[in-house]
């Protein structure tokens, strides 16, 4: 529930940096950026709006969870194409498609 979008682009945007400062790929960085305008966006004002990393990391790692469990994920993992690429043709390019998967496996405790 949107409560208050005031600090939403700030919280993104140093999510976003902090997580690229880390050297993490770039669909990490991404999802770090979004869980914490998401966070931000549910309460009241700039400054209180905006999370910890921990609890930024709680909900990006909650996020890629619901994703896995939904299937969201298979053609990151290479078990269906991808909706953009129906056929599987396309070779991945740049560092969104790139992620190695030991990455995106070893962040979330997805059980």
């Amino acid at each position: 529930v949107v409560v208050d979008a005031t600090g939403a682009g700030d919280a993104f945007r140093a999510a976003f940096v902090s997580a690229l400062v880390d050297d993490l790929p770039m669909r990490e960085c991404l999802r770090f950026a979004a869980a914490a305008g998401a966070i931000a966006v549910s309460r009241i004002g700039a400054v209180p709006s905006l999370p910890s990393r921990e609890e930024t990391l709680a909900l990006s790692e909650a996020a890629l969870c619901a994703a896995e469990d939904h299937g969201h994920m298979d053609h990151i993992h290479g078990s269906s194409p991808s909706p953009v690429d129906p056929e599987g043709t396309a070779a991945p390019t740049g560092s969104l498609e790139a992620a190695p998967e030991e990455a995106l496996a070893s962040e979330a405790p997805c059980g």
